[in-house]
């Protein structure tokens, strides 16, 4: 099969539900052929979000180099276009490899967008640019808040610090851009294969509560206090994220830690749950059963299909 375009990105995309064990499967793919790893997890983007989104470790990042994580504080908005703009990013500056990028997540938009494409954010305009910094030195910080009330009151709430006039005009930037903007998938003929993992449902259940058990154990409560103290709220994107919200109320007295563990368990078996069904429906996966702990015979499986269908990987970026 031939590539999608001319601009298409030849690409190993590993998904499936939480906890089967994706990431270190792709963390040994990595190192094994000596691939970077582009994360496609909407949750890992957040700056300070590190225990709950169960990141790859520093020393897993010294031993493999990561993309998508860390990529803007939890008071900012962030959306898939955005992503599908990074990403375009990496590929236009020669940060990633073609054929040795593994995209790894569960997050299906995220996934869609690298597989199918979309339109891409444009670059701001100079005239729009021109707009806001006019807004700026006509009427300060107040006139930059009314204007982006009135263009888009949900963004204002994002932005975190009102006092930083550069936040607010950045912000006014992306909604000035923002502002009738779709999610636009191009249509593809030939979509990529993609390789899923998956385990039975029992042992996926056994693995989220001992994942969610190892969070508090290993510090979510105290990476929540300290976003809290440091910036008061987080994103409207960012609260999304299992655990964070919990633990905010827990800490905040409204909820018991018995509580915010039962409640962390029953969102992420929901996730898990909402991951299959759209995975099975809208990408062309070719699914890998696992035991959770098997990860050496998952790995051979997973490079075996690669390597059997890699004409058929390519991205749409």
């Amino acid at each position: 099969m031939r590539p999608a375009s001319p601009d298409s990105f030849r690409a190993l995309v590993l998904v499936g539900p939480t906890a089967t064990g994706k990431s270190l499967v792709a963390h040994h793919i990595a190192q094994l052929v000596g691939m970077d790893i582009l994360s496609a997890d909407s949750m890992a983007v957040y700056r300070g979000m590190d225990v709950g989104t169960d990141k790859p470790t520093p020393e897993m990042r010294r031993e493999v180099r990561y993309f998508g994580i860390d990529l803007v504080e939890p008071v900012e908005p962030f959306s898939v276009g955005r992503f599908y703009d990074y990403c375009r990013g990496l590929k236009a500056g020669g940060m990633v490899r073609s054929g040795k990028l593994l995209v790894v997540g569960g997050s299906g938009l995220y996934v869609k967008a690298l597989t199918h494409g979309m339109d891409p954010t444009p670059a701001t305009p100079e005239e729009i640019r021109g707009e806001v910094e006019q807004i700026f030195r006509g009427g300060g910080i107040p006139a930059l808040i009314a204007e982006l009330h009135q263009r888009a009151p949900q963004m204002l709430s994002e932005v975190g610090d009102l006092r930083n006039p550069r936040r607010l005009m950045r912000a006014l930037e992306l909604a000035w851009l923002e502002v009738g903007r779709r999610m636009s998938w191009r249509t593809r003929t030939d979509p990529p294969l993609v390789v899923g993992l998956k385990c039975d449902r029992s042992l996926m259940y056994k693995g989220i509560e001992e994942r969610i058990d190892r969070m508090l154990e290993c510090g979510l409560i105290s990476e929540v206090a300290a976003l809290k103290e440091r910036y008061g709220r987080l994103s409207n994107t960012a609260r999304q994220a299992i655990g964070y919200g919990e633990v905010w109320q827990y800490l905040d007295g409204r909820l018991t830690l018995d509580q915010v563990r039962h409640r962390m368990i029953r969102r992420t078996r929901e996730l898990a749950k909402r991951q299959m069904t759209w995975f099975r429906h809208q990408e062309r996966v070719r699914w890998v059963e696992i035991e959770r702990e098997e990860k050496g015979p998952a790995v051979e499986r997973v490079l075996a299909l690669w390597q059997e269908h890699e004409e058929e990987t390519y991205l749409a970026i």
